[in-house]
């Protein structure tokens, strides 16, 4: 039945950035023995850094938006650098240009002026060959009639060329790490807030993106749900 992983150890272990005590791995598994860490590739283990994901800069960034006849300036002059493995929120108030600042980090808009960075390339090089980005708007990105396991199956068939079998496999390691396994064939309507939350972050996984995006993850979740999906967001910054 593949390959089982067990913490036998006495001061306890992380899978994915959760501790566990018996699981059967997927491929792109991630865990540590002491201070080393490993990725399972589907037939071996092979010894990866601790910190992955990329960094990411903003220098000087200016955005200017016109409305009607008026011109306004949304951004003047920001900078900021997000470091690679780093879990960061953006604080502010409504209309104050944070989802502005994503999509410029982003690269689904082009600044006025000023310039954004992925691990030192330039993220408005069409030339460029960038690492995949993951981002997850406020509104649901899901067919709401779609099984969970069937709206993750779909993207996967889009977005990857691999095999089923493969695709089978990744779709399960998703469910499992977000903690979707038993709603795994219930539509999507009928889940909660924050499980349509976490299937929209699943989508984005199905391509292993190097960042993350999230625009407003916790906008109308329950208190218990936004410290759950908090937890979430936090544990994948160590997977």
């Amino acid at each position: 039945e593949g390959y089982v992983i067990h913490d036998r150890s006495k001061t306890g272990t992380y899978l994915n950035g959760s501790a566990f005590e018996r699981r059967v791995l997927v491929v792109g598994d991630r865990f540590n023995v002491s201070d080393y860490f490993f990725e399972f590739t589907g037939t071996a283990i092979r010894r990866v850094d601790q910190v992955s994901g990329a960094r990411v800069e903003g220098h000087s960034l200016v955005l200017d938006a016109r409305n009607r006849a008026e011109q306004k300036r949304i951004l003047k002059g920001v900078d900021i650098e997000v470091k690679s493995g780093e879990f960061l929120g953006v604080l502010g108030g409504s209309g104050q240009g944070k989802s502005t600042l994503m999509n410029l980090l982003a690269g689904l808009t082009e600044p006025t002026s000023g310039y954004v960075l992925m691990d030192g390339r330039s993220v408005g090089d069409k030339t460029a060959t960038l690492d995949p980005i993951g981002f997850v708007p406020q509104d649901d990105i899901v067919h709401h009639e779609l099984t969970v396991r069937e709206a993750l199956t779909f993207t996967a068939r889009l977005r990857l060329a691999v095999p089923d079998d493969a695709i089978e496999t990744l779709v399960t390691g998703i469910l499992r790490r977000l903690g979707l396994e038993p709603q795994h064939n219930q539509p999507i309507h009928s889940l909660s807030g924050g499980q349509r939350k976490r299937v929209n972050i699943a989508l984005e996984l199905v391509t292993d993106p190097v960042i993350l995006f999230l625009d407003e993850p916790t906008s109308g979740l329950a208190a218990d749900d936004t410290t759950a999906l908090i937890e979430l967001l936090s544990n994948l910054t160590k997977a």
